[in-house]
């Protein structure tokens, strides 16, 4: 009996995940483009649902060949509707007002399909379109194992099809990749031997037993003292990472890219653990990239890898500040944002 208690806890948890990280792609997928619109937007599946700010109709134009053109007769505010278009292909929007779609890439009208494209910081998936550029840059950032993360991310675009409602399922997740990517970089005294914690439970599961991911398995005990559960600090919550790194002499090596961590407090209990992180690629060497910096990241279990384009640090807090799943009870400390092992700031999420 009890062993079917846990099985049922089991699947309820993975369910609970799925859910999640679904929410959190329609999220990073969901864009307002206001009028005279100057993006194009490429439907992730097929199916795209259009709300709007005031009574028009919408026009969506294939850039490809502009005779294909599709019509939403009429949207009024507060109702939305829906129109199947061609996944993959790129549309023009015209329209009034403020308008809202959903399960969307977006660029700049004109951009090629090969470029990574920044339109307010926005974050995009990592695709076979920009695959090579990401990897190149992670390459000229000094970073190890590219090869590996590059099968990674084409092992999750394996699962993508036109019937499917996920976009590249992987069992890695946010500080899995981080580990790949900049394990060999981070150099340290010592490490917990053994970890007892529940919140790396599903990463611990999949390095010990997933044969994809057995290169991180020599580095699992500095993978569970830098990420896992850690003590509150008695000076304050945002004390706690870098004590926790000092305490075991972590240091971050890297010279052409940083690690940035995302603390959080563990609910009900006096401790904390890194919810998010992901590799902040310095390119203002590289004519290739149009930003100062490149954001690469796995958002959660079940995601697309992505990349973000952005010019400082303060760009990137204010992206990771509109994710919603990073807000917090009142009363509760708000998350904080670490370069390395420097606080860069903290998340301040406020719903529109």
């Amino acid at each position: 009996m009890k062993k079917l208690v846990i099985a049922i806890l089991a699947v309820l948890v993975i369910l609970a995940l799925a859910a999640f990280g679904y929410l959190q792609f329609k999220r990073d997928h969901t864009f307002t483009l206001s009028a005279p619109i100057s993006e194009e937007i490429q439907p992730v599946f097929g199916t795209v649902r259009v709300y709007g700010t005031q009574d028009t109709d919408v026009l969506f134009i294939d850039v490809e060949n502009t005779e294909n053109q599709y019509q939403i007769g009429y949207i009024t505010p507060g109702m939305s509707e829906t129109i199947k278009l061609e996944k993959g292909k790129w549309y023009k929007v015209q329209g009034a007002g403020d308008i809202t779609i959903q399960m969307v890439n977006v660029r700049i009208q004109g951009a090629e399909e090969s470029d990574i494209v920044s339109v307010e910081s926005i974050t995009e998936n990592i695709t076979e379109n920009n695959l090579a550029l990401v990897c190149d840059a992670l390459r000229s950032g000094g970073i190890s194992n590219v090869d590996v993360f590059e099968q990674w991310v084409k092992d999750g675009l394996k699962g993508n099809s036109d019937n499917s409602d996920v976009s590249g399922f992987s069992d890695a997740d946010c500080r899995m990749t981080v580990m790949l990517l900049a394990g060999d970089s981070i150099h340290y005294d010592s490490v917990k031997e053994n970890y007892d914690g529940t919140y790396l439970m599903f990463d611990v599961e999949a390095i010990d037993n997933q044969e994809a991911y057995r290169i991180l398995k020599e580095k699992r005990n500095l993978f569970t003292t830098l990420f896992g559960e850690m003590p509150v600090s008695a000076n304050s919550f945002a004390d706690s990472f870098p004590d926790n790194i000092k305490k075991y002499g972590i240091e971050f090596k890297g010279e052409g890219f940083s690690v940035i961590s995302i603390l959080f407090k563990a609910y009900g209990e006096e401790l904390a653990f890194v919810g998010h992180t992901g590799i902040l690629v310095d390119c203002r060497n590289n004519d290739k990239v149009d930003a100062n910096y490149m954001f690469v990241e796995k958002i959660a279990f079940g995601d697309p890898y992505t990349v973000t384009l952005v010019n400082d640090e303060s760009e990137l807090i204010e992206v990771l500040s509109q994710r919603a799943d990073y807000s917090v009870e009142e009363g509760e400390p708000a998350p904080v944002v670490y370069k390395d092992a420097e606080i860069i700031g903290e998340l301040r999420y406020e719903s529109n």
